[in-house]
């Protein structure tokens, strides 16, 4: 997904300075299928404001099944997505739109070869403003097990999907390069990067892909079947006509890429996590200067990326973190959810940034979704009546040492001092 974005603000109240620009993180009510005992939200693409997607899938208690949702600036709407067999599982992996109403989703779903044979291949649909259409895509015959992971748009005839190919013959189990060029798709040989042919670990998939231009792609991913990777690394670049492998970092026992987004051609960054020496998961993320790749430490997993500029990118995960040109750090936990797991995160530009996954509701896992959104105007204005005069400061004392967002002007989780000099600054500056 191409998630670099051109702008000269930060997003998250990460300081003093940013929350004076953007209200805290809200978590945004959102619904899970009627009739899901489980629901993951698996990816989201934010055209606007009132136009949001998010793809994944839900459990029913018989089968797993895709699932779409569009947020329209008040509320969720779920659309149903055309499959090739009714009783067929399958699963939305990522979505992408090139506007309003040219909107593409991919994943997988059960579906019958020319041969007879029936498996799970690769699922393209696409929305026109009034509703999903499916696309045909390319099916072999002899096996099953190919999907579709990430989705790049780079021009309106030129269209990237990745993610895993079908295990056709098993010992070479090659990722999952397809072209679309505005009438059919093509899929793009890619190389073997993985060594292990049988067992955990084997075989070869591509799980997210970022574009500079048609000449200037990056991929990464992991092993097969949903396994990491062992003793390898799965980067790949598209110079326009060939993928190269860019191998990088092999850190603990096993690793995956699951996000990378593209800067320039001298910042590219890529993240995942892996599994240590220690018997424990770590986030991983490593940065491309043009010539070599380079690990920086990372507070946990990474699924996705979203750039304003080298010196202000934002990815999800374990939860929401920062990267300030020097280091990354957590920005956001969302406490008041319990096990909250963030697979994608958008924006719309400044102060407009979406983040989604799943969250803990008993013994299952549901949707879930949050946004910054800008602050108010006048945001030490707190009783809400259009003055920053005694009375917002009498609410202000009531709120000290709480954690109400309202007053929490340097978003550290408490009302202390430091917003007590904030609120005295915004009040002798009339907002």
């Amino acid at each position: 997904m191409n998630h670099a974005i051109t702008a000269v603000f930060l997003l998250a109240a990460t300081s003093a300075a940013s929350a004076q620009l953007c209200a805290p993180w809200e978590v945004v009510p959102t619904p899970s299928p009627a009739d899901a005992t489980q629901a993951v939200i698996r990816d989201l693409d934010a055209i606007a404001p009132d136009d949001v997607w998010a793809v994944g899938s839900y459990y029913n208690g018989e089968r797993i099944a895709q699932m779409s949702m569009h947020w329209n600036g008040s509320g969720w709407r779920f659309f149903d997505i055309p499959v090739y067999l009714s009783f067929g599982s399958g699963f939305l992996w990522a979505v992408e739109a090139a506007g309003p109403n040219d909107v593409w989703a991919a994943g997988d779903q059960i579906r019958q070869a020319p041969d007879g044979f029936v498996g799970t291949h690769t699922l393209v649909v696409r929305w026109d403003g009034s509703g999903w259409h499916l696309l045909p895509t390319p099916i072999q015959s002899g096996g099953s097990g190919d999907l579709i992971w990430d989705i790049e748009i780079v021009g309106p005839d030129n269209v990237w999907f990745v993610g895993e190919g079908h295990p056709v013959p098993v010992s070479s189990q090659p990722s999952l390069a397809m072209r679309w060029d505005g009438s059919s798709f093509e899929i793009i040989p890619t190389p073997i990067i993985n060594p292990i042919v049988y067992g955990f670990g084997n075989g070869n998939s591509l799980h997210a892909l970022d574009a500079l231009g048609p000449d200037d792609m990056w991929a990464v991913g992991a092993g097969g079947d949903g396994d990491p990777i062992i003793g390898a690394s799965q980067i790949l670049h598209w110079n326009g006509s060939d993928w190269e492998h860019r191998p990088g970092p092999i850190p603990g026992r096993w690793h995956q890429l699951d996000a990378v987004i593209a800067l320039s051609s001298t910042d590219v960054w890529a993240g995942g996590e892996y599994f240590g020496f220690d018997g424990a998961y770590h986030g991983f993320a490593i940065h491309w200067n043009g010539s070599s790749w380079t690990e920086f430490p990372v507070p946990t997993s990474i699924t996705d990326f979203v750039a304003y500029a080298p010196d202000d990118i934002y990815a999800s995960g374990g939860g929401v973190m920062h990267w300030d040109g020097e280091s990354w750090t957590i920005v956001e936990t969302f406490p008041t959810v319990l096990g909250p797991s963030l697979t994608s995160i958008d924006s719309t530009g400044p102060c407009q940034l979406w983040t989604a996954g799943r969250q803990l509701i008993g013994d299952s896992v549901f949707n879930f979704a949050a946004r910054v959104a800008p602050a108010p105007a006048c945001p030490a204005d707190l009783n809400g009546d259009g003055l920053v005069d005694f009375a917002d400061y009498l609410v202000f004392l009531n709120l000290y040492e709480s954690a109400d967002p309202r007053a929490d002007f340097t978003a550290d989780g408490t009302i202390d001092f430091a917003d007590y000099l904030e609120f005295l600054n915004r009040y002798d500056a009339g907002c």
